[in-house]
């Protein structure tokens, strides 16, 4: 992994040093996993069940998406996601669609900064 991605990486709240201890080190390993978040459909589809107001659908793929986020150790996106995950959880849709626009435009900006490398 190139210092300067793995900087940029950090400076976006991605704990590259969690990260790659659970990938045994393995920076290729990592960055194959990154690559794939990019093409996960939970995302979509927590968008789509949200705005539907399909709030159970929703939760559950909040809830699958923080799992991914998580072993990822993008810590920023994690917050963020948690909170859209809790007002779910509390079935507070119409907080869980505002918190997910904060949620959703930093999803975008690290999606970019991942597809850079």
């Amino acid at each position: 992994m190139k210092e300067s991605y793995k900087k940029l990486l950090m400076e976006n709240e991605v704990d590259v040093e969690e990260a790659l201890y659970r990938f045994l080190n393995n920076e290729s390993l990592y960055y194959k996993f990154l690559a794939k978040f990019l093409e996960d459909k939970n995302f979509v589809n927590l968008r789509n069940s949200l705005f539907q107001g399909f709030t159970k659908e929703a939760f559950f793929y909040a809830h699958t998406l923080k799992g991914v986020v998580s072993n990822l150790a993008l810590k920023g996106l994690y917050k963020k996601l948690n909170t859209v995950v809790e007002y779910l959880r509390e079935n507070k849709l119409e907080k869980a669609k505002e918190y997910f626009v904060i949620f959703e435009e930093s999803y975008i900006s690290l999606c970019e900064i991942i597809r850079q490398d």
